[in-house]
């Protein structure tokens, strides 16, 4: 079909048809160079349905003409209405034997037709240049495809190579094609001289290219076909070139200027960052630094034979017209791009080439090149063993730089440094000790010519130079003289000053130092060359007010230290012993400079051209990675002891054992309750999983995408862990992101049990401080409330969450409450179907699904069967349909046909006589005349009394009684038939009877005669005359009288007999069968009559009187022969006829009994033929009406009889069955499962909506509650007894004693060093960076419970290991998607000139480490930074697949992402700056601060590069010198200062505004560059993820370069990709990502939202559904009538969005939190109050609306000041603040006092008596009481105390073995010696913890030898617990002290030091050598 096509450009292809738009991203060419290096044929294809309805079975077939590649199909089960579908990319397999034969291009076309069901719906073709085999496409494809154009493979190469080795050798024989392997230029040179000169012995010949071959390419020769030709264009020559080098391990570069290609080679083993390059500058920079060569190939081919230093002149030449320059190919970087070079097609020709055999030309020396800066050397790479010992090896190199590379041992005079003139350095460092302040200043012009003094003569009189005196006078008045002029002097200082500021953040160390001395060493005794090397480095710090005024230096708090890096290499290369100088030695006012520079001067006496150099330098440092090195190197050991370390040095890429964690994140309200988290910051669900996780003990790798609240994760996870007693070391580089850690855990109450220990930020002072203030927090008590507010919080969670989870719960059938409401709604215009069941629970999906098909199967009939319930079908119910059948069953009733119609003829006489009419009569009345017929033929054989009465049924009756009376005579006359004569019946019966009994009642012999006589009169009537046995008497007398009687009765009805029998009656000889029939037929007839006149009594006698006369005097015109009979008998047969073709339709109909429907109707005849003539019409219809028939009974049987009933009244249609079914299903079961539902069936909004804000206020009260809590918990653990004064020796009296100090603090290792265990109860959380962990805790540290990292995507591996196995759990949060670790901040120190920005190399993260052996992971979800959903929405579509939860703004238009074109250039051969965009961006900051409403809002600037962001500091700092207003006004912004900062450095930063500079983009010439600096590097789309997701409210993007500018078919990086793309975002907005992610206005959630939304717009509101982006959406949205641009109402209801919520806070508090604080107005709507009362709901959304319209609309941004305590980590601290209410501090403790000795009162006694018998129970009384009182007690103190109550006043041998002897038999006791103490009743020496001390009483005092050990054990535990760890010694003083002991001896110590190793008390204690403390 034809569709229209709209080419954008040569690559894209576009076809719109009314149904199906299809969108094409293809390369304009292919070949086999590109299809063997994967790249696609078609990059990308878009499906997209512009249908109203779903599209199903829709195919994509792809072709190619002609057939260089297969086709494909591509299938779509179905394309939704709007959906589209992008396949990328289209991977059409390629014909090898096409393409490699293919020698000239073709044009060839792909074919994509979209089709569905065989019709097409849309076609376009896609032109496509195929390339010949050895054809290249400049820059119309990816130019590094040129490198599968270098052939090292090709067998002319390999000879070529064999001539020059052999040149090699003629010359040297040392010399080789050994490639770089020499590390020397000279041989590098000399190998490429061999090659040159190879090939320029080979006499070839020059062909011109054709014209523009940079940008369209060309047909390049292979080596092979040029030597079979000896012709070659430039770029033929440089391929050659090329494959020569590479083959000969070199690595060449090819050069491209406009109409020209040369070739270059690298003479040091490097290469260019990226495969393509197009800044000449990088290029010319590379040759100048002597580390590149480039030369003119076309020389080779000239009959000149020019030398190669000519080659290599016009080759540098070429890089001066920089107009004409284009780009560079580096062949190794495109070959590390996986390009492959091609395979030679030339193979078998290889033989007949031809080599020149002439000796070639000698070997050129190698001209002069600048010396090689050792920086510029690729670093080496120390090839370790993959094994456990070598991958340690390998980090430890990382961390040690001992080359010349490294600036601590080569220091050179570059930008980063300034040399200080100092006449005497040990003076400047006691001025820097005294913490003197100095302002820099600048050398002045002294004597230096322009005045007419002398410097010499100046020197002669003071024995100094002008400058040094100078200098001198400055430093006496605190100041600092630069050697550096005046107006150099700022600019130098502020870069140091940035690059010093960008290390504390970035690195989280100070970098700035003054050097003191500089060893001048060299590397070997025979070197030339001298290098310098700092010796004493002391930190300073450099301050500025403003950009207005000058600089100041100060000595920073860091340790002053000797260089540490020089002291190694010192150790390592040349083995001299210095000494450690981990104390520096000190004079009276600070360091001993001079004995540091005499103790290197000693070492150094024996080293020729070695000396010391007494200079000062003020420059950047970084020895950072010595510490860490260090750190390492001293703990091998412990590194093994951590299970995620020791498996990435054991085990590294496997997996790690620990598993995934096993719930899901919507169980976290079941599983934990309240107060099982103290997380006092709202947290949202994902974030509270992984504190759980953490909390279960699993390591954990966290992932938190940009804005998702990973410091607000890591405060709640630091919380928890405290708050369950572990210690924290908490790690991040940046200090940024500790700080946000660290001011969020201080808003919180938990700043004083934290300390920060960030390199950048570890003051002494300050972090004594820390210290001082965690000791003031100790002493508080729990708080009371939080139990409580626990429990209330849970119930409330418990009924939201039960009314949720009743509502949305799935039932068995799969259903949910809340679809069936939502089904009810939208069907609500139906009335369901009646269902008879009774339990929702007793279909499973399984048998719903079964019914639902069964419905659907009747829905699909709807097409062929119409109006049920009139069907001309009706009749047949046969479920079975077979051809055989239906053709039967139209016979048959074709046969009905006839025989209906016959019927019909033959009724009409019959109807006539009766009188009736002639048509319409019914089935029932035909059959009444059927009988009638029957019973009138009958007639003849009637007598015409009985004719004439047959309606009398009295008539009737009387026959039946003579009928009656003459059946019984013949019964009675079966006793005498066949033995007696007629007349025997004239005998009287009764009198013989009495005769008979006369007889038998006297005596014989009369009664013999008597009976004689009787049986003689019955003799008389015999047939034989003899009388019957006198047995038989009593029958025959029994039949006489009953003969009697019957004759009798038959006489008496004679006369009536005669007048209806006539002739037929005979008495007892009538025929009585014939009477019985004749009576018959008249209950027939007389029944006939009736049935025909259906109780019309009119019509009843009407038909006997015109019967009558046929019946009685006519009645032959009734036989069979006459003309009334014979008609009769043609009706009675047709009729019967028809009976029967009516059963056999029936029959075969499957109707049965029910196919006469109707037998009273009238018309039946009609009806019938009627019906038949419509089976004949419909007969095409009798397949589908069976099926629909065997449905019916399937639906039936199933048990939906109603649903059926309702579709045959016509109350629904067939083809609406399906809905109907779910609707009636659904209707009866949302009512069923709701009365199972108490919660439902109680469910009031007005309460439930009480109970949520019951829950909002609990919560966030619990909250607060909770970080009391946790306070209160960790301030007990803090020592806090004041009884317990600390020795001196003990870790808190070493504190205290520093905490009084004013000056001369402990260096901070040492300090943390003598707190182990203080430490950890004051301060169990430490904030550290990497650096910090290794500069300030010792190896052996006690290891903390848990490690966090921060931002560990930015770490390497190496850095981190350290830390990582400091703890025993890791949780390592981070972002795979976000910046990796970088050299960047590595070379802050180096010389800008020699390194370009795009030269960041990307390092291992420890990050990606975690997750290469598959850690547990878990990922943060919910996204709150952006105010405007629109600012997260590109990455969360480009990097997260959607998957991110953020939150629409309350805007129609998310336009907060802009775009401001610049017209600006892009200096691409010189400072890579765009100058436009510079004062763009910073006129805009002007602009920004200088507006009231711009200076609330804090700003970022971003840049692609660091030369842009030093330029628009420059700028910047220019405009605020020149503006007072400007430079005030950004002093006095947000308290987020505004920064400037690039791509390298912004991670972890956010501001509510980001300017973004592009930076590149056309440069003078209008060329736009192919190289996007970092961009293009393997992370570039991580670095633009970065950039893009740091503003809240707003980005402005300052560009001159536009989308269609950057030409993907050119460059293959995905962040290039990605900027093309989010430039595009920002000028078109989210419509952009329309096929990534789907539009707004997607349909609603549910029929209930549809009908909520249909109500609004009927009542004229303007409504939009699904309002949001992402996973979270609004459900409707009310537009503003006012301001169309924003919505005035949310609306949610309790739908899918509203149960997707994981917990009750996510969905009740946290949501609406979020969305009021971006402005919005919300209301909520239930479905079960709707279902209910639709009216009530939506009345209160109208009149809410029509209370908003009465409320002034505020004013853009208002809603910026609302704030949420979700908000991202680097929120003020005020905004953070009105987060919480004011924190209630926990109640002080009582202080509490050691429990004293007290002596037991016990009655004394007479000593007379204390012998006596009787005494005996006393004093067993008070043993027992002293020994419960004061036990455990010594036996000596025990008797004596009980002697002295007796007036005792020794206690000898006697009176101990008596009271010996009166102690308890079971009293506990331990013996000591010779002493045994005794224990009170139920005391366990072994789990006894108390302990007495003494108090002012004298009876409290004891010696150390009456107290047991374990009691001093208990007492020393506490101390330890109070004070820390102390000498045993300390420890002894301190318990004497206690008890009031006076002196400490010896014997104390030693007894002390055995209470401690007791084997009860042995594992509380660790003792190293005098030291003790309690083990953890």
């Amino acid at each position: 079909m034809a569709a229209e096509v709209v080419t954008k450009r040569v690559d894209a292809l576009e076809v719109t048809s009314p149904n199906v738009e299809l969108s094409v991203v293809a390369d304009p060419t292919t070949g086999y160079a590109a299809i063997q290096n994967n790249i696609p044929v078609v990059r990308s294809l878009i499906v997209k349905n512009n249908h109203k309805e779903t599209l199903r079975s829709v195919d994509v077939l792809v072709s190619c003409t002609p057939a260089f590649a297969q086709g494909a199909r591509f299938h779509f089960e179905q394309l939704a209405s709007g959906e589209s579908r992008t396949i990328s990319p289209v991977d059409l397999q390629p014909d090898h034997a096409y393409l490699t034969q293919l020698d000239e291009a073709e044009k060839a076309a792909i074919r994509f037709k979209a089709v569905a069901d065989g019709k097409p719906l849309a076609e376009i073709n896609h032109p496509i240049e195929v390339l010949a085999y050895d054809q290249w496409a400049g820059t119309r494809s990816l130019p590094e495809l040129l490198a599968a154009f270098s052939m090292p493979n090709s067998v002319v190469v390999d000879r070529l190579l064999g001539k020059a080795s052999a040149l090699l050798r003629k010359n040297d024989t040392g010399l080789s094609l050994d490639g770089y392997q020499s590390k020397n230029r000279e041989r590098v040179w000399k190998q490429v001289s061999a090659i040159y000169s190879a090939l320029l012995a080979e006499g070839l010949h020059y062909s011109n290219p054709p014209a523009s071959f940079g940008a369209d390419g060309q047909k390049i020769r292979t080596p092979e076909r040029i030597f079979d030709g000896r012709v070659a264009t430039c770029l033929d020559l440089a391929m050659l070139f090329a494959s020569c080098f590479e083959q000969a391990g070199l690595h060449p570069v090819v050069l491209f200027k406009e109409g020209h290609a040369w070739i270059g080679v690298w003479l040091i083993e490097t290469s260019f960052p990226t495969s393509i390059v197009d800044d000449v500058m990088a290029v010319r920079k590379r040759v100048k630094s002597g580390e590149f060569l480039t030369l003119e190939t076309t020389g080779i081919a000239s009959d000149q034979k020019p030398s190669l230093r000519w080659a290599c002149s016009t080759g540098d030449a070429y890089l001066e017209e920089e107009e004409k320059f284009r780009y560079v190919v580096d062949i190794r970087r495109a070959r590390e791009l996986q390009i492959r070079a091609l395979p030679s097609r030339s193979v078998a020709q290889g033989p007949n080439v031809g080599i020149a055999e002439e000796a070639p030309p000698s070997i050129e020396d190698m001209p002069s090149l600048p010396p090689l800066d050792p920086e510029l050397l690729p670093p080496t790479e120390v090839s370790t063993p993959d094994t456990p010992e070598g991958r340690l090896a390998k980090w430890k190199s990382k961390l040690l730089d001992l080359t010349l590379r490294n600036r601590l041992l080569n220091f050179k005079l570059t930008k980063s440094n300034l040399k200080v003139i100092s006449h005497d350095p040990a003076i400047l460092e006691d001025k820097l000790s005294e913490g003197r302040e100095f302002r820099v200043k600048a050398a002045p012009q002294v004597m230096d010519g322009t005045d007419p003094r002398a410097a010499a003569v100046f020197k002669g009189r003071t024995g100094q130079t002008p400058l040094l005196a100078f200098a001198e006078d400055a430093l006496a008045k605190n100041e600092l003289v630069i050697d550096i002029p005046a107006d150099k002097l700022d600019d130098r200082l502020t870069e140091i000053f940035r690059a010093a500021e960008t290390s504390k953040e970035e690195g989280g160390v100070n970098t700035l130092f003054l050097v003191f001395g500089l060893l001048q060493w060299r590397e070997d005794k025979n070197s030339e060359a001298n290098h310098l090397a700092p010796i004493l480095l002391i930190p300073v710090t450099i301050t500025r007010q403003s950009v207005r005024t000058g600089f100041r230096l100060m000595r920073h708090d860091d340790e002053a230290l000797v260089n540490p890096t020089l002291l190694q290499k010192l150790t390592n290369d040349f083995q001299l012993k210095m000494p450690s100088f981990e104390v520096l030695p000190t004079d009276d006012k600070g360091l001993n400079v001079e004995t540091i520079f005499q103790t290197f001067r000693l070492a150094i006496t024996e080293m020729p051209g070695w000396e010391v150099k007494e200079q000062v330098h003020l420059g950047i440092f970084s020895f950072t990675k010595y510490l860490m090195w260090k750190d390492l190197q001293d703990r091998q050991k412990q590194l093994q002891e951590n299970a995620v370390v020791a498996h990435l040095i054991n085990n590294p890429g496997k997996a790690f054992s620990e598993s995934d964690p096993e719930f899901a994140v919507d169980t976290l309200d079941e599983r934990f309750a309240p107060q099982q988290l103290y997380t006092p910051m709202l947290s949202d669900s994902s974030q509270l999983r992984a504190i759980c996780v953490v909390d279960s003990g699993s390591n954990l790798v966290l992932e938190g995408p940009p804005g998702t609240g990973k410091s607000q994760t890591i405060t709640n996870l630091i919380c928890h862990l405290l708050a369950t007693g572990k210690t924290v070391l908490f790690v991040s580089e940046k200090m940024a992101a500790l700080e946000v850690v660290h001011r969020r855990l201080n808003s919180i109450g938990l700043g004083p049990f934290c300390l920060e220990l960030h390199s950048a930020k570890a003051k002494k002072s300050e972090v004594l401080t820390q210290l001082g203030k965690a000791l003031d927090a100790g002493n508080a008590k729990t708080v009371r409330d939080w139990e409580l507010e626990a429990e209330r919080l849970a119930g409330l969670r418990g009924e939201l969450n039960a009314l949720v989870g009743a509502l949305h719960k799935t039932h068995p059938n799969d259903l949910s409450i809340y679809d069936a409401i939502g089904t009810c709604i939208k069907y609500a215009h139906w009335k369901p179907a009646s269902l008879d069941w009774t339990d929702p629970n007793q279909h499973s999906r399984k048998t719903l699904d079964s019914l639902r098909t069964l419905c659907r199967q009747m829905a699909a009939l709807a097409g062929q069967l119409h109006d049920l319930s009139a069907h001309p079908l009706l009749a047949i119910k046969r479920t079975a349909w077979t051809p055989s059948w239906q053709q039967e069953l139209l016979d048959a009733a074709h046969r009905l046909s006839v025989a209906a119609s016959t019927t019909q003829e033959l009724i009409t006489p019959f109807l006539h006589i009766l009188g009736r009419p002639e048509t319409g009569s019914s089935w029932s009345e035909l059959a009444a005349l059927d009988c009638l017929a029957d019973v009138l033929l009958k007639a003849p054989t009637v007598p015409v009394g009985v004719a004439r009465a047959a309606t009398d049924e009295v008539a009737r009756n009387r026959l039946k009684m003579l009928r009656h009376h003459g059946l019984q005579r013949d019964a009675a006359w079966k006793t005498f038939e066949g033995a007696y004569r007629e007349e025997v019946a004239n005998l009287n019966g009764q009198e013989l009877e009495l005769q008979w009994g006369e007889a038998n009642s006297i005596w014989w012999p009369k009664s013999w005669l008597a009976k004689r006589a009787c049986l003689k009169r019955f003799g008389l009537y015999r047939i034989d005359r003899k009388a019957p046995g006198e047995s038989k008497a009593n029958d025959l007398i029994g039949a006489l009288r009953k003969l009697n009687e019957e004759d009798k009765a038959l006489s008496a009805m004679a006369a009536e007999a005669t007048a209806l029998l006539q002739d037929e009656f005979n008495a007892h000889k009538t025929d009585w069968n014939a009477v019985d029939a004749h009576e018959k037929w008249a209950k027939e007839y007389s029944d006939a009559l009736a049935q025909l006149a259906v109780g019309d009594i009119a019509l009843h006698g009407a038909l006997l009187s015109m019967l009558l006369p046929y019946v009685t005097e006519n009645r032959s015109m009734l036989r069979p022969d006459g003309v009334l009979g014979g008609a009769l008998v043609r009706y009675r047969d047709a009729h019967r006829e028809l009976v029967s073709a009516v059963h056999r339709v029936a029959e075969l109909s499957g109707a049965k009994n029910s196919f006469i429907e109707e037998p009273h109707a009238a018309g039946a005849i009609q009806r019938m033929l009627a019906q038949l003539q419509g089976w004949q019409h419909a007969a095409h219809q009798i397949q589908p009406w069976c099926l629909w028939q065997n449905n019916r009974e399937k639906v039936i049987s199933a048990g939906l009889p109603g649903i059926v009933r309702s579709l045959e009244a016509g109350e629904v249609t067939l083809a609406d069955i399906a809905e109907y079914f779910e609707y009636t299903y659904q209707s009866w079961w949302v009512r069923k499962a709701m009365d199972r539902e108490p919660v439902l069936c109680a469910f009031s909004s007005a309460d439930h909506e009480r109970k949520i804000a019951e829950f909002k206020e609990s919560d966030e009260r619990f909250q607060k509650l909770t970080q009391q809590y946790a306070v209160a918990k960790l301030s007990g653990q803090i020592p806090s007894s004041t009884a317990l004064a600390p020795g001196a020796d003990s870790e808190m009296g070493k504190l205290r004693r520093e905490l009084t100090k004013q000056r001369n603090h402990t260096p901070i290792r040492q300090l943390i060093k003598n707190l182990p265990t203080l430490l950890s109860k004051l301060k169990p959380c430490l904030l550290m960076s990497p650096l910090s962990v290794a500069q300030y805790l010792e190896a052996g540290h006690q290891p903390f419970d848990v490690v966090i990292f921060d931002e560990a995507s930015q770490i390497p591996v190496w850095d981190a290991v350290g830390a990582i196995a400091r703890g025993k759990q890791l949780v390592c949060v981070g972002d795979p998607k976000q910046l990796p670790p970088t050299n960047f901040f590595n070379r802050v120190d180096e010389d800008d000139g020699n390194l370009g920005e795009d030269e960041v190399q990307d390092l291992e993260s420890i990050l990606d480490e975690c997750l290469s052996i598959s850690l547990p992971k878990l990922g943060l979800d919910w996204h709150y930074r952006s105010r405007h959903e629109c600012l997260i929405s590109f990455s969360n579509a480009t990097y997260y697949d959607n998957r991110l939860i953020t939150f629409p703004s309350p805007v129609t238009e998310d336009t907060a992402v802009r775009l401001e074109r610049v017209q600006g250039v892009y200096d691409r051969g010189g400072s890579r700056t765009n100058r436009a965009e510079a004062e763009a961006i910073v006129a805009a900051i002007e602009k920004h601060y200088l507006s009231p409403e711009g200076r609330k809002q804090s700003l970022g600037v971003v840049t692609f590069n660091q030369a842009q962001q030093s330029l628009i500091e420059n700028l910047l700092d220019a405009r605020r010198r020149v503006s007072t207003k400007l430079d005030q006004a950004i002093a006095e912004g947000t308290v987020e200062p505004m920064f400037v900062k690039n791509l390298e450095n912004v991670q972890g930063d956010e501001r509510d505004i980001i300017y973004f500079s592009i930076t590149y983009g056309p440069d003078a010439a209008g060329k736009v560059a192919l190289n996007f600096g970092p961009l293009n590097l393997e992370g570039g789309h991580r670095r633009l993820n970065v950039a893009v997701s740091r503003a809240r409210q707003g980005v402005v993007i300052f560009s001159t370069l536009m989308p269609e500018q950057i030409d993907l078919a050119r460059v293959r990086a995905a962040g290039v990709r990605d900027l093309k793309n989010y430039l595009d975002f920002a000028i078109r907005g989210p419509r952009a990502l329309v096929e990534q992610i789907n539009p707004t206005g997607l349909e609603p959630d549910s029929p209930f939202e549809k009908q909520v939304i249909n109500q609004l717009r009927e009542k004229g509101w303007t409504v939009h559904s699904q309002v949001g982006v992402s996973g979270y959406r609004i459900d409707i949205g009310v537009v503003d009538p006012r301001a169309p641009g924003r919505y005035l109402l949310g609306i949610e209801c309790d739908g899918a969005t509203y149960h997707s919520a994981a917990t009750a806070r996510d969905r009740d508090r946290l949501r609406h939190l979020i969305l009021e604080g971006l402005g919005w107005e919300l209301h909520r709507i239930w479905s079960t109050d709707w279902w209910r009362n639709p009216s009530e709901p939506m009345q209160k959304i109208l009149a809410r609306l029509e209370h908003l319209l009465t409320v002034e609309p505020s004013e853009e941004g208002a809603s910026e000041e609302r704030s949420t305590e979700i908000a991202e980590p680097s929120e003020p601290v005020a905004v953070e603040g009105a987060a919480y209410a004011k924190m209630v501090q926990p109640e002080p403790a009582p202080e509490q006092k050691l429990p004293a000795y007290r002596s037991a009162e016990i009655a004394g006694g007479n000593p007379d008596h204390f012998y006596d018998p009787e005494s005996r129970k006393i004093l067993a009384g008070q043993l027992s009481q002293v020994i419960n009182a004061e036990g455990p007690i010594a036996d000596a103190v025990l008797f004596r105390k009980v002697a002295r109550a007796w007036g005792l006043a020794r206690t000898g041998r006697r009176i101990e073995e008596l009271l010996r002897t009166l102690l308890p038999a079971l009293v506990e006791r331990t013996m000591e010696g010779e002493t045994t103490f005794y224990w009170p009743e139920f005391s366990q020496p072994a789990q006894w913890q108390e302990f007495r001390v003494a108090d002012d009483t004298d009876d409290s005092k004891r010696q150390l030898g009456e107290i047991c050990l374990e009691e001093l054990a208990n007492l020393a535990s506490l101390i330890l617990a109070e004070h820390g760890a102390t000498s045993v010694s300390e420890l002894a003083r301190t318990i004497c002290r206690l008890q009031r002991i006076a002196r400490t001896t010896s014997d104390s110590e030693v007894r002390i030091r055995k209470s401690l190793t007791i084997s009860s008390c042995g594992r509380k204690f660790e003792i190293n050598g005098d030291t003790v403390m309690l083990r953890k």
